[in-house]
């Protein structure tokens, strides 16, 4: 497959260079081996035009359009290459790319089909993200491990995502804890332990022992997260197992510090530490200082610094940081959802409406991407336009009491008054709802 080749390129260190026939698969992956995604898929789509099924070549244009960002079409390409062939490279792809569109339900399952399978060091690097984002923190810890034993590059920042997972998991588990009667005694005990370093946040251990005699002093991490499909809603459990897994993200981080003082995947993951502990201000101060200290960082930093100054509602600092985390012309698609939100909110509505205009013609465009652009429309006074895309945004999510509150407001105006009606009665359901 042109992934395997694509990788034997990079790891080489260069392009092999073989005598291949214009217009033949071959032809395609030595554009892919040399970067020329967009020749690549004009080869592909030429063959595909002969050979519409072949699930090899469906494969490979999937895979060159999510090499390009087209995450929706690749989507639909991945879906029908899998129609014909269950590639398991083709599965977590396809995982990967919905995971690029926010669509987590649709990704998560999918990669349970070959996760035994999966020990391609490309796709276990864009597997990793979409479990960290989404709220499988645990196989995010599987991913990063076995990428730490296999030495693949960025080593730093593969600790920097075992640190984060870790640390995701350790907060999963104590939010479920929160939630069920009988966790007062150890959210007591965490809180405590939060905001006195000498208090040690395992001194209920003794406790969680006796309440379930199942746990045992020498448990591992690895059974206590076995155990949560026989006892899912244990305090007990959830207590230990969060508190494990904090300390080995403690661990982890100092592993990271000791091997990468001056890496800017360490220096990044202290800043989210500071603001996961509401540290805002010296979050932005680190980011910032990271920016002073190398000229040209990854995009993350820059995109990390625009989520610090949209929580602060600094919508022009975050625009610019959103804007520099995109090096190529082809904006990903959740760079777009943070950039519509900032023109939002800075009443730059021409400018939300070019920039979603391609997307939402696509008959897969996400619900925000819908709803923005309605609203683009309708705050430049384009009504029966806002209508339409607000409808497809309803379609897609028929609960978002917001998109029935604008649609009753724009429907009234155009004399729709049944319509306005009808929405407005929805709108008033939901809001009782909530």
């Amino acid at each position: 497959m042109i992934m395997v080749l694509l990788l034997l390129a990079v790891l080489s260190g260069g392009i092999l260079h073989a005598q291949v026939a214009p217009g033949s698969f071959e032809a395609a992956g030595e554009s892919v081996r040399q970067g020329n995604y967009a020749l690549a898929e004009v080869q592909l789509r030429a063959l595909l035009a002969q050979r519409p099924d072949s699930p090899e070549t469906l494969y490979e244009m999937g895979l060159v359009l999510h090499l390009q960002g087209k995450s929706l079409e690749a989507i639909r390409t991945f879906e029908k290459a899998l129609k014909q062939k269950r590639y398991p490279d083709a599965v977590a792809l396809l995982a990967v790319n919905f995971c690029r569109t926010e669509r987590f339900d649709r990704a998560l399952p999918l990669p349970e089909e070959t996760k035994a399978d999966i020990s391609d060091p490309y796709i276990l690097s864009a597997l990793g993200p979409c479990y960290l984002e989404s709220s499988k923190p645990l196989d995010a810890v599987l991913i990063y491990q076995k990428l730490s034993r296999l030495g693949t590059p960025r080593q730093d920042e593969n600790q920097a995502n075992l640190v984060r997972a870790w640390f995701d998991a350790s907060r999963q588990s104590f939010d479920k804890l929160n939630s069920l009667p009988g966790s007062l005694r150890y959210m007591r005990t965490i809180q405590q332990a939060r905001m006195d370093p000498d208090l040690d946040a395992r001194s209920a251990f003794s406790d969680a022992y006796r309440e379930a005699p199942y746990l045992k002093p020498n448990t591992s991490i690895g059974e206590l997260i076995e155990q949560i499909d026989s006892h899912p809603k244990d305090p007990a459990r959830l207590y230990v197992l969060g508190v494990l897994c904090a300390k080995r993200a403690s661990q982890e981080f100092a592993v990271a510090e000791e091997r990468w003082p001056n890496s800017i995947s360490v220096r990044r993951l202290t800043a989210e530490m500071k603001a996961s502990q509401e540290d805002i201000a010296g979050a932005i101060q680190e980011y910032e200082q990271i920016l002073v200290t190398f000229p040209d960082p990854p995009p993350g930093v820059h995109f990390s610094l625009g989520n610090m100054y949209t929580s602060r509602l600094k919508w022009e600092k975050a625009l610019e940081q959103y804007r520099l985390a995109e090096s190529g012309t082809r904006l990903s698609m959740i760079s777009m959802r943070h950039i519509s939100e900032c023109l939002s909110h800075l009443g730059e509505f021409e400018a939300q409406r070019e920039l979603l205009k391609d997307l939402i013609v696509d008959p897969d465009a996400p619900f925000w991407a819908l709803r923005d652009f309605g609203e683009a429309e309708q705050d430049t006074g384009h009504r029966e336009s806002a209508v339409r895309y607000l409808k497809r945004a309803s379609s897609l999510r028929p609960d978002d009491e917001s998109v029935h509150y604008r649609l009753s407001t724009l429907c009234r105006k155009l004399n729709q008054q049944d319509l306005a009606a009808k929405e407005l009665i929805i709108y008033q359901r939901l809001k009782t709802k909530r």
